[in-house]
């Protein structure tokens, strides 16, 4: 009796926890006309969910204020904060990125440049990582998370069309 309890735990983990291949990323192409710190400002403030900022000129950096304003929103006590993506450091040509919800943890840098984004896994916890394999539940996460950048993208190539034209 004792065996069969442990036999139908063990093949109810095993059913109940689907793994997959954690394969290589297609990158994201940026669309024409914006460059580095235009891509890196966008996906800071999706990550933050945070409306792009209209009046930012081409090649402006974000000020500080603004910098913090974007990360404070990780800083908030994670009894008031809802299960998603937020930054959680900024280097050059990198964001990284965390996804927390209940007990789970997903990392990732989101590496940048004027032509392209790619999305690469760092680390996980609680969502059975090994090897090339990781649970379902990540590569859901990641694939959202690449759609919120490639309209970011889009936005901030409107934002950057637009400004051309009223500037002629």
């Amino acid at each position: 009796m004792r065996h069969t309890h442990l036999a139908l735990a063990v093949l109810a983990l095993v059913l109940g926890c689907k793994t997959i291949t954690n394969e290589q990323r297609a990158a994201i192409s940026v669309p024409a006309g914006l460059n580095a710190n235009d891509v890196q400002t966008a996906i800071l403030y999706d990550l933050a969910n945070q409306n792009l900022p209209t009046d930012l000129q081409p090649g402006e950096q974000i000020a500080d204020n603004a910098m913090k304003a974007i990360f404070l929103y990780r800083y908030q006590s994670a009894s008031g904060r809802k299960p998603g993506w937020y930054p959680e450091a900024v280097e050059p040509g990198i964001v990284f990125a965390g996804f927390e919800k209940g007990s789970h943890y997903l990392r990732v840098a989101v590496e940048y440049t004027d032509s392209a984004v790619q999305i690469r896994l760092i680390e996980s916890r609680n969502l059975s990582q090994s090897d090339n394999r990781i649970h379902k539940a990540a590569i859901t996460w990641i694939d959202q998370l690449e759609i919120r950048i490639g309209r970011a993208l889009g936005q901030m190539a409107a934002i950057r069309a637009l400004a051309g034209r009223d500037s002629d």
